[in-house]
């Protein structure tokens, strides 16, 4: 059975945004394929997994059932919260205090707190400091999770622990050699 806070506000945030939607909502929860998608996110959260929400919905509901928000600026992130009555304490991390909240944020995770990360615009961790947290989290052993968005290579970024101020994608090759050849010559060269 799904955590009835988690998907609370997600039915209330679509009832402002259009009515009949919550009810569109629970139906997904309540079908099986929707309340697998939930069980599994929500035992990763509550073995203190840091995730990552990229998908405004699905963020309400990953943000509802953590214990602390990661996030850039509280001021901003603090209207979200307060509008959908989520209770998770807030913590800045942003680049110009990445390096002393690291450490804090990983021994909240080692006490076993469920940790989500967000951002003021955009996918968490793309062009940001989350990449260097994303890796400490990894090397300490903890579970990283994002929440899909609309780009599946933004959401596979966003946990790869690699440096995201910068990445190229060129989505599929052609199948001939000689096709595939001059267009990796072509990129290289625009590379250079």
């Amino acid at each position: 059975m799904v955590d009835n806070r988690l998907t609370r506000p997600l039915a209330e945030a679509l009832a402002d945004v259009a009515p009949g939607w919550d009810d569109l909502v629970a139906a997904f929860v309540a079908s099986p394929r929707g309340a697998a998608l939930c069980r599994t996110i929500d035992a990763r959260v509550a073995a203190g997994a840091e995730v990552y929400p990229a998908r405004p919905l699905r963020a309400l509901e990953t943000l509802a059932g953590v214990d602390v928000i990661a996030c850039e600026d509280t001021r901003i992130t603090r209207r979200l919260t307060e509008r959908y009555a989520i209770s998770a304490e807030l913590a800045l991390y942003h680049e110009h205090n990445a390096a002393q909240a690291r450490p804090k944020i990983l021994e909240r995770l080692a006490q076993g707190a469920a940790i989500a990360l967000v951002s003021d615009a955009g996918t968490p961790l793309i062009s940001d400091p989350g990449f260097k947290l994303v890796r400490e989290v990894c090397a300490a052993g903890h579970a990283v999770i994002a929440v899909p968005g609309p780009s599946s290579v933004l959401t596979a970024l966003s946990v790869a622990a690699l440096p995201t101020d910068r990445f190229f994608f060129e989505g599929f090759l052609p199948a001939k050699e000689h096709a595939r050849r001059a267009r990796l010559n072509a990129r290289r060269a625009e590379l250079d």
